[in-house]
């Protein structure tokens, strides 16, 4: 409860990552992470980039997370504002929601000053972004509530202003001269 937690460049190393149970904190993960899992944990706000694999958020309320990751599920949350970048096409959906409550996505537009280099040494790729293409795995459970929905570019930028990252943050995605 109401601890600050950094993990910088090298302390994870490409290792899975559990987040669980935590009220007010504020987690940064900068480093390579292969999955994680976000449970039980309200009123924080959490950053992590890059995730080689699945994210899965389950349980949480009024949070905001900040993600990089190939997949993004949630279950059983309320009230959380996420920006992801989730790889996406045509024939592929970005996060999923199953069972939540008043979640709302906007892209993610800053990443740590490593993530670029991390992301070619974990061979990732996200070259695209489907952060507003949410697929409901449960549209009617609980019946009669917004599940989800897209942010407007002004509460993305509220969302944004809410956690910034850092003084060394990068613009995501990155330029043509990165």
């Amino acid at each position: 409860k109401d601890e600050e937690i950094v993990k910088h460049a090298g302390d994870i190393q490409g290792n899975a990552f559990v987040i669980d149970g935590c009220e007010r904190c504020v987690i940064k993960l900068c480093d390579r992470i292969e999955s994680a899992q976000i449970d039980y944990c309200e009123d924080s706000k959490i950053y992590l980039a890059p995730v080689k694999r699945s994210v899965f958020i389950r349980n949480c309320k009024r949070c905001v997370i900040k993600v990089m990751c190939q997949q993004l599920r949630l279950r059983d949350c309320e009230d959380c504002l996420l920006l992801v970048c989730v790889p996406g096409d045509t024939n592929r959906h970005g996060p999923i929601v199953e069972t939540s409550r008043a979640c709302a996505f906007g892209p993610l537009r800053g990443v740590h000053r490593l993530a670029v280099s991390q992301i070619k040494e974990g061979d990732m790729c996200f070259d695209t972004n489907a952060w507003n293409k949410v697929y409901d795995f449960s549209p009617n459970d609980p019946p009669g509530v917004e599940h989800f929905r897209v942010m407007s570019p002004e509460e993305i930028d509220a969302a944004d202003q809410q956690f910034p990252l850092q003084d060394d943050a990068v613009a995501w995605p990155p330029s043509a001269e990165t």
